[in-house]
């Protein structure tokens, strides 16, 4: 009998989900052994070993899976981002992504993290729970103009709630996303160019030798005076020593933070900073994402089953 284990600990907790999976495989022994972030790569590597296959989540894949006496044939990530699977595991197994499953829910996320640190929101809301009736509307968000970094699954959808709003939406990516762009009255350019024109620039990019540390002194410098940050991507793309520096100078009006360098960050500092609105990597965790993610790894997992 072939043998999946499910390390994904989102999807363990998942009571649907995982009365989904066993009744889509009845002929397949199905193990929950929850891992995270946090462990190590022999734990996750020692967790794999035997198994024909596996649903994994945040923790670290590395070569080590590989070097076990029975390592898995087939992996596929719960969730998207694939930053944190070692790119020789590609080589070794069929391993299978779930991209765009969480989509709608992290374009929400940063919609409302935007409306929030646009409009004063929380900070209205901290002041009146402190007893301070502190009138401060903020400002629209109509007009504005938005720079979306990464115009994937993600950024996509970013991009027609910007231009609901009736805002000017920059699109910069890699590739030529022209056409999704110009369909909803947006237009692509160049980072350079977009992010020195816009009052909000918003990140939705992998975490990849070319992203990582991409927002760094010089990038805000390059930023709009008064400009706000988003980032519900991965914290690893900005420098928070060097974000800090740009709150703390006034530079940057705000940002708004999904995701830190180190999770759960431990940086006071910057979680604590009043022009800071942060949420604790739960951009993709509204409950039909979690759902929707879950399904698709199963669905990846059935459909390859004569591979283990």
């Amino acid at each position: 009998m072939p043998r999946v284990i499910i390390t994904a600990s989102s999807f363990c907790k998942n009571e649907i989900l995982c009365a989904e999976v066993v009744a889509a495989m009845p002929d397949v022994e199905i193990v929950f052994h929850p891992l995270n972030s946090k462990s190590s790569p022999l734990e996750v590597a020692t967790a794999l070993n035997g198994f024909d296959g596996a649903i994994v989540g945040r923790e670290l894949v590395t070569a080590a899976v590989l070097m076990q006496a029975n390592p898995p044939r087939v992996l596929v990530k719960y969730g998207v981002g694939m930053d944190n699977i070692d790119p020789a595991v590609f080589a070794g197994m069929s391993v299978f992504a779930t991209p765009g499953s969480n989509a709608f829910a992290v374009a929400e996320h940063t919609l409302g993290l935007i409306l929030c640190l646009t409009h004063n929101i929380a900070s209205c809301d901290r002041q009146l729970r402190a007893g301070n009736w502190w009138k401060n509307g903020g400002t629209a968000l109509a007009g504005k103009t938005i720079a979306v970094v990464g115009v994937g699954h993600i950024g996509s959808r970013v991009a027609r709630l910007m231009r609901a709003f009736d805002c000017q939406v920059l699109g910069v990516d890699v590739l030529d996303r022209s056409d999704v762009l110009t369909e909803i009255g947006a237009r692509q350019l160049d980072l350079e160019s977009a992010i020195g024109m816009a009052d909000i620039v918003t990140f939705h990019v992998p975490l990849t030798e070319l992203t990582a540390r991409m927002v760094n002194r010089e990038f805000l410098a390059s930023m709009k005076a008064g400009s706000w940050l988003l980032n519900t991507c991965r914290g690893g793309i900005v420098v928070e020593s060097e974000l800090l520096e740009a709150l703390n100078s006034g530079h940057l009006a705000g940002a708004g933070l999904d995701v830190f360098e180190v999770e759960p960050t431990e940086n006071t500092e910057l979680i604590q900073h009043p022009s800071v609105l942060c949420t604790p990597h739960t951009a993709g965790n509204a409950r039909e994402a979690v759902l929707a993610m879950g399904r698709a790894s199963i669905t990846a997992i059935v459909s390859n089953i004569k591979l283990i």
